[in-house]
């Protein structure tokens, strides 16, 4: 496996795409506590889990671009078209997630905790290549 990630680390997307995943984790570990303070505040309540997660993912959403904006994908000019296209990919995401949060919560009752991880692994599945090709192009 350490063979496979040197081998994709090797590339200009390798290394891109890698540095994304790290930038992801820490963006995630950001939302993730956010969102898991927030509905223990509220005691778990159901009507709380769209609202924490809508908070806790505009955390990440900053966080992720920053770090992704000046690290991972090295561009420093165009913040503003660049900052508009994220946040048009933010709604996207925000809409998907929240629909689904509320199919899968409520249709298999599932911990809302379980749901946000599957859910952001499965918006992380296509954010690279959005980033990579429509945000920082």
């Amino acid at each position: 496996m350490l063979n496979n990630l040197k081998e994709i680390g090797s590339t200009k997307i390798g290394k891109q795409f890698l540095k994304f995943i790290f930038v992801g984790i820490l963006a995630f570990v950001c939302e993730y506590i956010s969102f898991l303070t927030i509905i223990n505040i509220f005691d778990n309540v159901y009507a709380i889990n769209n609202i924490a997660h809508t908070i806790s993912m505009f955390i990440g959403t900053i966080v992720s671009f920053c770090i992704n904006k000046f690290w991972a994908f090295n561009v420093r000019k165009n913040t503003l078209k660049q900052s508009i296209k994220y946040f048009i990919v933010f709604l996207f995401n925000l809409l998907i997630t929240n629909i689904l949060m509320s199919l899968i919560t409520t249709t298999f009752n599932l911990n809302p905790a379980i749901v946000k991880l599957l859910l952001v692994s499965l918006i992380t599945c296509w954010n690279f290549f959005i980033y990579k090709f429509f945000v920082y192009r």
